[in-house]
């Protein structure tokens, strides 16, 4: 999830796109488990994917 303009950051649409990718990925899917790769400075990605209910392993 990438929003390039800052206008737009913190305006709850990274959390949407999440959110819908989780619904797909476990309703629609049967999916059982995602996996996300970031690096590991990038807290605003860590805090939405904590808000979203994910878990650092």
């Amino acid at each position: 999830i990438k929003l390039s303009s800052k206008e737009k950051r913190t305006k709850g649409i990274g959390t949407d796109a999440v959110m819908a990718i989780m619904r797909y990925a476990f309703d629609e899917l049967g999916l059982n488990r995602l996996d996300v790769n970031m690096f590991t400075s990038n807290e605003p990605s860590k805090r939405l994917y904590k808000k979203c209910g994910w878990s650092e392993e």
